[in-house]
């Protein structure tokens, strides 16, 4: 640091504030900033290829000064650039994989090379009348060229690779045990190592492919937690300079693979990563990582362990960063791509604070009243060292702390801990203050350490002594209160239990009420699902089957016909619950962040068919971890978007989030839909929540819908203590904003595991025999095709109702019985219980329940009968197989 003195004052220089570059290149005259950066490519170190999101290729000259835009690829996302050895170029966008040669890319214009922007691209696209001899899908993102010259292509439905001389194209299937789990053909990241291996990072795990063998297996690392990958969703690859395999994932940071022992070494939040949402990995010739997140970039030493964050409030332009876009140049310049442009720098340019920054007590305040400021008794005694003293009832206090560390001080971070309370340090994040209240009688240290903002921290910090007194509560007065209140309590007690005997008669009647519509629920949905699940079943059966393309839209139509009709069942019992009072909302430490990075993957291939613009904004000023209910949260997120993606044909859909009213443990959260859509007509805005209710009737034709999505997200927000309220401008678009009271957590969230079927359980499901029963034949097909696709040498008998099951599991051994509920001569829950009672080791025999009611419950009746476990129809094929696999590894170990 430089101070400079002046005849007009003292001025600071900061030489560090200029580490980062966010638009060191101009784009069309505008500053990269204007865009979503999503790829790179440096040519000849003078061609500076940019991949954004809907605005194409631009490709900067830097000899010329000049940008030239790719006409072929306007307003298509970039995902990825790749280059062959006979230096021609593929790019992966989301309208397929798009080819061009170097020698029509690069022309000459008199003495100097320049960018043909009309050059001629070829695009490989998904062929739906010749699937084998296509890419599977044409969202392309990620590319890898290998040393048998083919690219290797990463979709969104699967892996494929092309020989490049012949352009044939070979799909890869990943899991040979179960070729419809279709997280694994998310295809994120690949990369081809030094000894010729191909690493795919999936939506369902990390896979390994060896080009010289053609052999692949899973890598899943050790056995125990701490050994194996942290997460499911392998987001970003990377191999060092020596060669090791870095894994990206989200949710569990970043981890290292030891092909040794074959495990994994993992780095997370825990050792201060800015995030454990990794998006993309680099490494500078010093073996040091640059790691960009969704909350800004994380510099790693991983043989010091030693971390330092770089977010928007210092030198970048933004927290936000795309999956895999980046690069390192060959003179060492880094490059990371977000969604307000890029970042570039040099790594030798980023230096570390090492100052220990002394810590200062600022302000000491009781009941909102300064003491250290306004009281200079108080002063000396705390200044003095000696013990601040008060009695219990003025037992509200806070104090307030500073960092003597001026460089990025507002990144200066604070940890405290207040002895004889605290187990262990609190960390504060930036914020310099604390508070306490309601503190037992007796004596504690409030001790309070920092880190200057390159996360040095001053471990001695500072120490103040506090004692509390105790209350004056053991006194006559007190005690004839008591007796008193006591008393009073007991009466009210009494008069309102004489109430409750009065009213009981209308009690009685309304439960009755409550139970007449809950069984009128559950008999509509066991109608209505019994059928459906034989539609869905059966549908989903014959695209297995390869139909005729002519065939394909009937079939494209039943399925959105029958996912369309089971959603509006699952809507009513959702309303049922709400109207009945049984949601229970949790408490639970989650990660705003993350729940809404979640929000958005789930529904941003759904925006981009349609061609919209799909976005999440979230304010600096979040807290990383609140305490309320993840899941609800999502439910009216992944609505209110939903509708907007729905009711949106052109344009744009937002979701943002802030936070108000931040203090004293708690905030108000804000979060925010905006859409470019239809509209609502003003008449008709206080109408839209009421149940079963839409705009007109014209809305229900075209979009769909019960009208009750807004209703449920009404009442569970009100049942959190917010509001939802929405603007709009019929024809131009709305917004719906929802504002929900949360307390922030002092704990960390915990980290979701993504939930597989284990393939050494999967591989042990062969040769079972299986017992069906159920009374409806098509349900019956439906399963029967659906086992025997799916397991190996399975052999399945059929009973028609709980008489025959009883018969026939006392005459055979059966590994598993799937069991349906509703049955004419026997129902499901009788014959459990039939059987629960024959001689051992029948009574033992696996049973699931399978039935159309997804009654809460029907749940807990199946349970009580003795079932194993329960299968909703329509029933989900990989829940089937999951459930299955579990009650057959408990067989085997019982066997």
């Amino acid at each position: 640091m430089l101070w400079i003195g002046t005849l007009n004052g003292i001025s600071l220089l900061n030489p560090l504030k200029e580490r980062f570059y966010a638009k060191n290149y101009p784009v069309i005259d505008l500053d990269t900033a204007d865009f979503n950066v999503q790829a790179f490519h440096l040519e000849g170190n003078r061609f500076y290829f940019f991949g954004t999101g809907s605005a194409g290729l631009f490709i900067f000259d830097n000899v010329l000064k000049k940008t030239f835009r790719i006409n072929a690829l306007l307003t298509l996302n970039i995902y990825c650039i790749n280059k062959d050895d006979k230096g021609n170029f593929w790019v992966g966008t989301n309208n397929g994989l798009a080819y061009f040669q170097n020698k029509d890319l690069f022309i000459q214009e008199g003495n100097r090379t320049i960018v043909n922007s009309k050059c001629s691209i070829r695009f490989f696209i998904k062929n739906p009348s010749d699937l084998n001899s296509s890419i599977q899908s044409n969202l392309v993102l990620s590319l890898a060229h290998d040393h048998n010259d083919r690219i290797w292509i990463g979709a969104g439905q699967g892996l494929s690779s092309m020989d490049i001389s012949t352009e044939k194209i070979t799909h890869v299937n990943l899991n040979p045990y179960n070729t419809s789990l279709f997280d694994e053909r998310i295809i994120r990241d690949l990369l081809v190592d030094a000894e010729n291996r191909l690493w795919i990072g999936t939506d369902g795990g990390l896979f390994q492919y060896n080009l010289s063998s053609n052999t692949f297996r899973k890598i899943t690392g050790g056995s125990t937690d701490s050994t194996a990958l942290p997460s499911q969703r392998v987001v970003c690859l990377h191999s060092d300079f020596q060669n090791h395999i870095w894994v990206g994932t989200n949710g569990g940071g970043i981890s290292v693979f030891n092909p040794v022992t074959n495990s994994f070494r993992t780095f997370s939040e825990v050792e201060e990563l800015a995030s454990n949402g990794v998006l993309s990995i680099q490494s500078d010739p010093t073996g040091t990582l640059w790691i960009s997140t969704n909350r800004g970039i994380s510099r790693f030493d991983p043989g010091k362990l030693q971390v330092t964050n770089f977010d928007s409030r210092g030198e970048l332009v933004s927290d936000q960063f795309n999956e895999n876009a980046s690069m390192i140049t060959a003179d060492g310049f880094i490059f990371f791509g977000g969604l307000k442009g890029y970042n570039s720098f040099h790594p030798d340019s980023i230096h570390v604070n090492g100052l220990i920054p002394p810590v200062a007590l600022t302000d000491f305040k009781l009941i909102d009243k300064s003491l250290l400021n306004d009281n200079p008794e108080a002063r000396k005694v705390i200044l003095s060292g000696l013990p601040i003293t008060f009695n219990y009832r003025d037992n509200n206090f806070s104090f307030e702390f500073a960092a003597l560390n001026y460089l990025s001080a507002e990144k200066n971070q604070y940890a405290v801990m207040l002895e004889n309370f605290d187990k262990e340090w609190v960390k504060l994040g930036t914020r310099n203050f604390v508070s306490y209240t309601n503190l037992d009688p007796g004596r504690y240290t409030l001790r309070v350490k920092a880190a200057n903002n390159d996360n040095v921290w001053n471990e001695i910090g500072i120490s103040v002594p506090i004692i509390i007194t105790p209350p004056f509560y053991r006194t006559w007065w007190f005690r004839i209160s008591l007796v008193i209140a006591i008393t009073l309590l007991v009466y009210v007690y009494y008069r309102e239990h004489i109430r409750s005997i009065e009213n009981r008669k209308e009690k009685e009647l309304a439960l009755q009420q409550t139970q007449l519509k809950e069984q009128f629920l559950a008999n509509m949905s066991h109608e209505i699902r019994t059928p459906l699940n034989a539609i869905m079943g059966m549908t989903r059966l014959l695209h297995e089957k390869n139909p005729k393309p002519e065939q394909m839209k009937y079939l494209n139509a039943i399925t959105q016909s029958s996912d369309h009709l089971l959603v509006l069942i699952n809507d009513i019992l959702d309303f049922s619950k709400i109207e009945a009072g049984k949601v229970e909302l949790e408490n639970i430490p989650f990660n705003v962040r993350d729940a809404i990075n979640n929000v958005h993957t789930t529904l941003r291939f759904k925006a981009e068919e349609k061609g919209l613009t799909f976005s999440a904004r979230i304010s600096p000023e979040v807290p990383k971890t609140v305490m309320g209910d993840p899941v609800r949260l999502a439910q009216i997120l992944i609505n209110l978007a939903g509708n907007a993606i729905k009711f949106t044909s052109s344009g744009s859909v937002m979701i943002t989030c802030s936070a108000e009213e931040i203090g004293k443990g708690q905030c108000r959260m804000r979060f925010s839909v905006i859409d470019t859509g239809v509209g609502i007509a003003e008449e008709s805005i206080g109408k839209i929540f009421d149940s079963f209710t839409q705009e007109n009737s014209s809305v229900n034709r075209e979009f769909g819908g019960t009208g009750l999505g807004l209703a449920i997200s009404k009442r569970l927000i009100e049942m959190q203590g917010g509001l939802l309220d929405v603007r709009s401008v019929k024809g131009e678009g709305s917004t719906f904003n929802v504002s929900v009271p949360y307390l922030i957590a002092q704990q960390e969230a915990e980290v979701a595991v993504v939930e597989t079927v284990d393939p050494d359980i999967r591989r042990k499901m062969i040769d079972l025999r299986i017992l069906l029963v159920d009374d409806n034949h098509f349900n019956q097909l439906v399963a029967i095709d659906t086992l025997e696709l799916e397991l190996t040498r399975a052999t399945i008998d059929v009973a028609e109702n709980g008489e025959e099951a009883i018969k026939l599991v006392s005459e055979n051994n059966y590994d598993i019985v799937l069991m349906d509920v509703q049955m004419p001569v026997m129902n499901g829950l009788d014959a459990t219980r039939a059987i629960r009672k024959l001689p051992s080791p029948k009574n033992q025999t696996r049973i699931i329940a399978m039935t159309a009611s997804a009654m809460k419950t029907e749940v807990e009746r199946c349970f009580a009968a003795g079932m194993d476990d329960f299968v909703a129809k329509p029933f989900n094929t990989v829940e089937l197989l999951k459930k299955m696999s579990r009650l057959v590894a408990r067989l085997k170990v019982v066997a």
